[in-house]
Formats: C-alpha cells, sequence, structure tokens
C-alpha cells in the first residue's frame, strides 16, 4: 500500500507533466500501475487512472493489461476501462490477450473490446467464435450482434450447429435478429430440429428472432408457443403484429381465423397488461374487422377499460362501410360518456371519455 502523502500528488502532477511533453519514462508508469494495483486512496486509483487513459502507446497498453492478472478485482476493472479507452493503442495487447491459454483473461479481453465501442473491434471479437469455452463463445456472438456485422451470419450460425447448448442457441438468435435477412432463414432448420425452441431460455428469443425475420409459414410454430401466452405474452403479440403488417393481405379466411384465435387467447389471459390488450384489439381490427364488430357489443362491455378504449378508438376512426355495422352500438357509447363525464380525473376514465366523444361524433358525422 503506498502512503497517502501530499508527496503523492505532486509526483502524480509531475508524472502527468512528463507524459503530456512525451518525456516520461518506465518508473513514471510504474508508479501508476501500482498505485492501480493497491489498495491506495480512490482518489489517488482515479487520478493514476486518467494519466494512464492520456497515453496512447502499445507498449503501455502492455503494461497495463497485466493488471489483469491481479487478484484485485478493482485493479482488473480499471485496467480493463483502460485498455478500453486507449483503443487502438491497445489493439495488439488485446489480440494476444483474446487468444491466452487463460479462459478468464481471454474473457477479460473479449469484453473490453466490446467496451471500445468500435467497430474495428469486432474482427477480434469474431475470434471468440472459436474459443473452446463456451461462456466466451456466448460473448462473441452476443457482442457481435451488438455491432451489427452482419459479415459473421454464417459463423454464428456454424456455432449454432457445432454448439447445441440453450444458453448459446438464445444469444445467438438475439444477435441474428439484429444482423440477419430472412435468407439466413433457410440455414436454420438443421438447428431448430434437434432442440427444443420451446424451452424458456430459448423461446422468448426465438419470438423475437421470428418477429424481425418470419416467413409465411412461421405462423405454425405459434400453435404450441401460445400455450406459454402468461409468460411470453409480449413476445407474442410482437409477433403476431410483425407477422400481421406482412401478410395480413394476402391471407385467407382460415388463416385469419387463426390468428383471430391467437389475439383472442392473449387477450382472454389475466397475465396480459391492460394496454398489451389494446394492441390485440387494434391488431384483431386490422387484421379482421368483420370479426371485431360481430362482438363489438360484448368488447364494449368488458372490464378492461383499455380493450374498451380500443374498440371506441376503432369505431372514431372507421370508415362508412363499417360505421354502418356499428350503429346499435350508439346508446352503450352515451352510457360510457355519461358515465365517464363522472370522475374525469385519472387518465382510464379521460381516455374512456375522449375516445367514446370521437366515436361517437364519427357515427353522428356518417348519417
Amino acid at each position: 500500500m503506498l502512503p497517502y502523502e501530499e508527496g503523492t500528488f505532486q509526483k502524480l502532477d509531475k508524472i502527468e507533466k512528463n507524459i503530456i511533453t512525451q518525456n516520461y519514462v518506465d518508473d513514471d508508469i510504474d508508479f501508476l500501475l501500482n498505485i492501480l494495483n493497491s489498495d491506495s486512496p480512490r482518489v489517488l486509483i482515479e487520478r493514476a487512472s486518467l494519466i494512464l487513459s492520456k497515453i496512447q502507446s502499445p507498449d503501455i497498453a502492455d503494461k497495463v493489461a497485466t493488471l489483469l492478472f491481479s487478484e484485485n478485482a478493482h485493479a482488473r476493472n480499471v485496467g480493463s476501462v483502460i485498455l478500453a479507452q486507449i483503443w487502438p493503442a491497445s489493439r495488439e495487447a488485446l489480440e494476444k490477450l483474446v487468444e491466452h491459454p487463460n479462459k478468464h483473461i481471454r474473457k477479460h479481453a473479449l469484453d473490453i473490446l466490446n467496451m471500445t465501442q468500435s467497430p474495428d473491434a469486432v474482427e477480434i471479437i469474431a475470434k471468440g467464435l472459436d474459443d473452446p469455452e463456451l461462456n466466451n463463445v456466448i460473448a462473441a456472438v452476443e457482442y457481435i450482434g451488438e455491432y451489427y456485422e452482419s459479415k459473421y451470419v454464417d459463423k454464428i450460425i456454424d456455432v449454432m450447429n457445432r454448439i447445441n447448448e440453450p444458453m448459446l442457441i438464445s444469444t445467438a438468435l438475439e444477435s441474428l435478429e439484429k444482423i440477419c435477412d430472412e435468407t439466413c432463414f433457410t440455414k436454420l432448420p438443421s438447428i431448430i430440429s434437434p432442440i427444443d425452441i420451446y424451452t424458456p431460455i430459448i423461446l422468448p428469443s426465438f419470438l423475437r428472432f421470428l418477429s424481425a425475420i418470419s416467413r409465411k409459414e412461421d405462423i405454425e410454430f405459434i400453435e404450441k408457443a401460445i400455450e406459454q401466452k402468461d409468460i411470453y405474452y409480449k413476445e407474442l403479440i410482437d409477433f403476431l403484429k410483425s407477422y400481421t403488417s406482412k401478410y395480413a393481405a394476402s391471407l385467407d379466411k382460415p388463416e385469419k381465423l387463426k390468428l383471430i384465435k391467437y389475439t383472442c387467447e392473449l387477450l382472454n389471459s389475466e397475465q396480459t397488461p391492460s394496454v398489451n390488450k389494446y394492441e390485440l384489439v387494434r391488431l384483431m381490427a386490422h387484421l379482421e374487422p368483420d370479426y371485431l364488430i360481430s362482438n363489438i357489443s360484448e368488447l364494449l362491455d368488458n372490464k378492461d377499460k383499455y380493450i374498451v378504449v380500443a374498440v371506441l378508438d376503432f369505431i372514431g376512426s372507421a370508415n362508412s362501410d363499417i360505421l354502418k355495422s356499428c350503429g346499435h352500438v350508439k346508446p352503450r357509447i352515451l352510457e360510457i360518456i355519461q358515465d365517464a363525464s363522472k370522475n374525469l380525473e385519472g387518465f382510464e376514465q379521460a381516455a374512456l371519455y375522449v375516445a367514446a366523444m370521437r366515436a361517437l361524433h364519427n357515427l353522428e358525422s356518417d348519417y
């Protein structure tokens, strides 16, 4: 432990001047590293760290990298931050560390490369895809996705084929969602078939992947996934929204009714939040307005105010053809307006009142 003396601050001032004027010597760097690798007061550690982060030198990066081998966790963390800050001067050091025999050092190197937030670091991160340690492979897959680097799509899929492990598959799907297009889906059946995509680790990632990259036939996956609607309602809703947006115009009646069935199951689930139920009603209106109209009275009587607001918004923006089928609910809309007007302080009541007034206005203007 270094003594907490005024002389230490004076020496740090001198070292900083030496660094600014490019007149620093090895002893200056060693002094800074000793502070970082000790139980010195935080103010000293922060000052030493700040000074070292000003040096753009591969040689200094090698010395800072020695902190990653320290038994002091804080020293390792500080060393990681400095190496990320002085990138690209730390490139050579990190290239060596990412291939170090120690799996923990390799993981540190991957983390630091990601911390640089530099697209040039992805090439080195990709070396982690061949790492013998599973956790390091998972980290590499995740970080490549964060950089939206599509160059390594095939490599990630190869890794998924090679390592059939749920957490890896989940992470890979999360990355592919960001960097893959529809063409990569044709390469996935060989991966999907031997694994259970409906496990809790994989299913949410797979649903998000489907939302971003779906083919018309991928609706088949939802048949079983909907059984877990109480847990993964958000992912299922996002998939249905994405799928409907893409394919609604080309779906036949039976296909639309199948989607309506899934929508209703989510709508009737007690675990689906009200705000998401609003989305589901609007989705139903977009997908099959006739179905919504046939159930409009029941929906307007629903206890969930978000469902009622969604139906009212549907009426409020409907065209003449649809409004002709909605005239019978005008008395119910008037009741909603009367009840809501008694207390407009809450958000839900105010939203209900506004939506009902808009629906009434649209109905009356059509006659």
